[in-house]
């Protein structure tokens, strides 16, 4: 038996894993760099990924949108509709449900 060390790839070249990721993060932001991963798995995870990541993106500023009318909309209401000064001079009592007198 020989004793030849293996050479792991992660233990052999500790900035080939930063080089990695700088690569695919590189590829997540722009799918046409021409420094794309070389397995194909990988460019469909990452090309998936960027999909689903702009399209929550832009999910969340559709519903962001729609809570920013709905509070200028309700600002505008209240201040439109709001409490006017006679409020206070026309107190309106509660409506009281009817005093039934006991059966026995």
């Amino acid at each position: 038996m020989s004793t030849t060390a293996v050479d792991h790839p992660a233990t052999s070249h500790p900035s080939s894993t930063l080089q990695t990721a700088k690569r695919n993060l590189q590829f997540l932001y722009d799918p046409s760099s021409p420094n794309a991963p070389t397995k194909r798995r990988t460019r469909a995870l990452l090309r998936t990924l960027r999909y689903t990541l702009k399209f929550l993106f832009w999910r969340l500023v559709r519903y962001a949108k729609y809570a920013a009318v709905g509070a200028i909309t309700a600002a505008i209401a209240g201040t439109a509709i709001g409490s006017d000064e006679r409020d206070e001079e026309r107190k309106v009592e509660s409506i009281k449900p009817p005093k039934m007198e006991e059966p026995w």
